[in-house]
């Protein structure tokens, strides 16, 4: 009975170690297609090198403890599992706060759309980029008195600002001069919104002056916020602290391939805007 109690102990052991060395294999040629698709020099590209590492690091240590080589105290083992635990459930929570903003709400009398800005490489229009255009197309037809805000600044690796090249692709799609607003100084996402408000009020003032028929502050107007799907949650929240509060999310997809990278890195954005004070989990 002992015996037959030890082999199983130990196929137990063996398939707990193996999936270490699945998930190093996983995370390792994910981080291989992450770095092909937008480059090595983004910071948290290399978590995926880091969580492979790391997997192959505990594979490495359940194989030796299989084998009986070392020995692992059993108050580490369980500190260490609750860790892992809480972690994991940290993680899944922040993700269905992701997944909660990927909706587009078509059906509300829009006022304005703010179109957040993404990486430019030197005039060209990257996927994600392209998506929220695509998408600020759609929207402009559907809403053809609204205005459309392109929001974003110039970068490192970008010979205009995001906001130009945004403004150029939607010219080129028919997208009419007078109803675009561009805002090229904003570096994130708190700052999209902030300078895009200011610039609706340059704008509300300037056409107020001599006109009969005032227009709507943004802050009470309904405004589409468009960005992709794995970044509506944030956006649109930190637009409402900011003071939007009719801000609505209006998602455009995003290159399949490339949303797991987007939505952990998001994770960490809403961490990051939840305690600089710009985010509420609550509506």
């Amino acid at each position: 009975m002992r015996n037959g109690k030890n082999v199983e102990k130990k196929t137990g052991g063996n398939l707990l170690f193996l999936i270490w060395l699945i998930l190093a294999a996983v995370f390792g040629l994910y981080f291989i297609e992450v770095v092909g698709l937008i480059g090595y020099r983004n910071l948290l590209v290399w978590l995926w090198a880091v969580m492979s590492a790391g997997s192959f690091v505990l594979f490495i240590i359940g194989f030796a403890k299989w084998k009986g080589w070392i020995s692992i105290p059993r108050p580490l083992n369980i500190a260490f599992w609750i860790v892992f635990g809480v972690g994991i459930a940290i993680l899944l929570f922040l993700e269905c706060l992701v997944l909660s903003g990927n909706k587009r709400n078509d059906s509300a009398d829009y006022k304005y759309a703010i179109v957040l800005g993404c990486k430019v490489r030197g005039t060209y229009i990257t996927k994600p980029l392209k998506s929220r255009l695509d998408t600020a197309v759609e929207f402009s037809k559907n809403h053809p008195k609204a205005m459309i805000i392109v929001s974003g600044g110039k970068g490192p690796g970008e010979d205009i600002s995001e906001a130009k090249a945004m403004y150029d692709y939607l010219i080129e799609c028919g997208v009419a001069a007078e109803r675009i607003i561009m805002e090229d100084k904003s570096t994130d996402t708190e700052e999209n919104i902030i300078y895009s408000m200011e610039k609706v009020d340059e704008y509300i003032a300037l056409k107020n002056q001599g006109s009969e028929e005032e227009l709507e502050d943004i802050r009470t107007a309904e405004t589409a916020i468009i960005t992709n799907n794995f970044h509506e949650f944030r956006a649109t929240r930190v637009a409402k602290n900011k003071g939007i509060k009719n801000a609505e999310s209006f998602a455009a997809e995003t290159y399949k391939v490339m949303l797991p990278h987007y939505m952990l890195r998001e994770a960490f954005g809403i961490v990051h805007e939840f305690f600089s004070g710009n985010l509420s989990i609550k509506n």
